[in-house]
């Protein structure tokens, strides 16, 4: 296209050489040519990323079992499911977007972050039992956490409650 536009100029400047300016004007157009085509590429790959985690949320929230993602950095939680609310009563108004320690006390909140830490430094699922406080009361639950990646990119550490971990392991 650029070679066709610069031979529609030379013809009409009846000239074999295009000038500096005309040079300029087009590295210019070509430059806005391919923002255009990265712009475009970038909103499909959002709009494939959204539908992806509609998709997502959409199991997750049929699932009965509690399932969470927080944030890469670990301190925002960004999604907790309906199984969620009913297992541990916090719904996702009153912890969506906050961090583990606006939540929880500050030695839980740590514990959360290092596991999750650990996790995203593997690269890989991994369990650990964690103490929660449950309407009230101290429970040992087993969870399994694990990388949330979409396309190669990090989005954060999703994660699954199994249940109250047993005293006897």
């Amino acid at each position: 296209m650029t070679a066709q536009v610069l031979q529609l100029f030379q013809k009409a400047m009846d000239t074999d050489k295009p000038t500096k300016a005309l040079d300029i004007s087009l590295q210019r157009l070509e430059l806005t040519v391919q923002k255009v085509k990265d712009r475009d590429r970038i909103d499909a790959m959002k709009e494939r990323e959204q539908a992806l985690m509609i998709a997502l949320h959409t199991a997750l929230d049929c699932s009965a079992r509690p399932f969470w993602l927080k944030s890469v950095d670990q301190k925002r939680m960004l999604y907790i499911n309906p199984a969620y609310t009913s297992e541990f009563g916090i719904s996702y108004e009153s912890y969506g977007g906050h961090k583990d320690n606006e939540l929880w006390h500050n030695t839980v909140a740590e514990l959360f972050c290092g596991n999750d830490q650990a996790v995203l430094e593997a690269g890989t699922e991994m369990e650990f039992d964690e103490l929660v406080t449950v309407k009230g009361e101290n429970k040992l639950y087993r969870v399994r956490k694990w990388p949330a990646v979409l396309d190669g990119v990090v989005l954060g550490v999703a994660g699954e409650s199994l249940g109250p971990a047993d005293e006897g392991e």
